[in-house]
């Protein structure tokens, strides 16, 4: 009889240990998986020819903008865009849909336009 106790009391012993050690393991998997997805994090940032990958998206989302202010600005104002003004900028892409010049006072007008023209300036 104590040495079915003995054998049972054992048994549970390495139940546990072997529970224990999964856990471990478990927990290793988890820490290595955040290391790796930390260092492909970092990844988007290393230097590519003196600028880093940030960089490069902040200046095409300020890039993106300027064409979004220079196509309101002349199609408010004229009704006509960039592939009229600049074709160089626009570089054959489709015209926009739905765009129609707005109705401005004159003085008002002018001043869009001129404000279009400044960002076609922004965009050379």
């Amino acid at each position: 009889m104590d040495f079915f106790k003995n054998y049972v009391l054992c048994l549970l012993m390495f139940a546990v240990a072997m529970s224990c050690v999964v856990i471990a393991l478990e927990a290793h998997c988890v820490v290595e998986k955040e290391q790796k997805e930390e260092e492909n994090y970092h990844k988007r940032f290393e230097k590519v020819n003196n600028l880093t990958v940030w960089d490069k998206e902040l200046i095409q989302v300020a890039l993106n903008l300027e064409y979004l202010e220079a196509e309101f600005f002349l199609w408010s104002s004229v009704g006509k865009g960039l592939d009229k003004f600049a074709p160089y900028l626009a570089k054959g892409g489709p015209h926009p849909i739905g765009v129609q010049k707005a109705n401005l006072p004159p003085l008002l007008a002018d001043v869009f336009f001129q404000f279009g023209l400044q960002e076609v300036g922004h965009l050379r």
